[in-house]
């Protein structure tokens, strides 16, 4: 049988993508159990064969990410990948932030559903021209890349497949910020879908268009978040972090002249937290963190 990627948005040239650097080829599994970030109250609806909803924007739909924003969790409010599966709308206050911004480079998206899944149609939505190569857990590959070549540019060596798995392989172009890749044939039972990315930025939308099995109840909402290991720390980090911004959000600073350096303390509260000495000579800084050795807080 012949597989083939059909393009929704008109094609400028033909490429193919590059596989992610240190891309680790391992199998993906079914969604692990996750908290739900449903919205609360939505009637429960029922897969229709043959008939495509938004996969990720389902509550059979979890999803993973390679990194936000450098180390912050995948369920930051402000760069976070459930940016990416908002239609646009998520804001605080009246500022938008409806896109994941990961670290840059090559990244990933993880789509895991609890039930298996057929996916007719792959949408993403970035400012910037992008490649990409998505694999089916249970289902096979595609490959895209949106950068316009030259019909006589040579093209990129093809990235080895991440999975045993027979391969839908295709290669597409279109404009950088509209993408739809029709699976042709569809993609069947598929357990979970990554997205690779060699070089990305900024993503702000990803759709996965399809059905489950008939009969299958859902909710539409937004996906759940893998809690793993790895984004539970993250998520403490990112909680850590804003407690220490609002504990020190009323620290002062007590300056010290010395003959040959200047000490700044910063306290709190009139308890001291942080100290810094600088060297009047050749502008070293020694720091101390008078919270963990609070034997010095008295030391000069």
């Amino acid at each position: 049988m012949t597989h083939r990627l059909t393009l929704v948005a008109p094609a400028l040239c033909v490429a193919c993508a590059t596989a992610p650097p240190g891309e680790p080829a391992r199998p993906l599994e079914p969604a692990p159990q996750a908290s739900s970030a449903q919205l609360s109250g939505t009637p429960r609806q029922r897969f229709v064969e043959g008939q495509a909803v938004d996969l990720a924007r389902t509550s059979i739909a979890a999803v993973d990410v390679s990194s936000v924003n450098g180390t912050r969790s995948p369920a930051n409010p402000y760069h976070g990948i459930l940016n990416a599966f908002d239609d646009g709308e998520h804001r605080i206050g009246e500022i938008p932030y409806s896109h994941w911004t990961p670290e840059g480079g090559a990244e990933w998206v993880d789509v895991r559903f609890d039930e298996p899944a057929t996916v007719l149609s792959i949408r993403v939505e970035a400012g910037a021209p992008f490649s990409a190569h998505a694999s089916f857990a249970g289902g096979g590959e595609a490959r895209w890349d949106s950068t316009p070549r030259a019909p006589d540019a040579p093209q990129p060596s093809e990235p080895a497949s991440a999975f045993p798995l027979p391969a839908f392989e295709g290669m597409l172009a279109g404009r950088a910020s509209d993408h739809d890749v029709v699976l042709d044939p569809p993609a069947a039972d598929v357990r979970a879908l990554r997205l690779s990315f060699p070089d990305v930025q900024q993503v702000a939308e990803i759709r996965v268009m399809g059905f489950a099995r008939e009969g299958i109840e859902y909710s539409p909402g937004a996906p759940r978040v893998v809690w793993t290991r790895r984004n539970s720390e993250l998520a403490a980090k990112d909680a850590f972090d804003a407690w220490w911004i609002e504990r020190m959000k009323g620290a002062a600073a007590r300056v010290e002249e010395g003959a040959g350096s200047t000490t700044v303390t910063y306290h709190v509260d009139g308890v001291d937290m942080f100290r810094a000495i600088v060297s009047k000579v050749d502008g070293s800084v020694a720091t101390c963190d008078l919270v963990t050795d609070p034997a010095r807080a008295g030391s000069r």
